[in-house]
């Protein structure tokens, strides 16, 4: 397992605590720490980076990133996101 995945799964604990701030560093880090090739988990990140933008009053940065994430992935989810967790 990679630092990402760590970072990743320590963002979703706290944004399930509802602390977004610490969850956003942790998001950013995971993204931050992915490789390239791993195009799944960086579409899972920025989704979840999305969510939280949302959450602090930020909805036109969290629809940027959706917006990036959708486009880093070969599918489209305009039906809704099927990411896998």
């Amino acid at each position: 397992m990679h630092a990402s995945s760590r970072s990743f799964r320590t963002g979703r604990r706290f944004l399930a605590r509802h602390r977004p701030q610490i969850a956003l560093e942790y998001f950013r880090k995971a993204l931050h720490s992915c490789p390239v090739d791993e195009r799944q988990e960086l579409v899972r990140t920025l989704f979840y980076i999305g969510i939280v933008l949302k959450q602090v009053g930020l909805p036109s940065s969290a629809l940027k990133t959706w917006l990036t994430a959708r486009g880093l992935h070969k599918r489209s989810y305009a039906a809704g996101w099927r990411i896998a967790t």
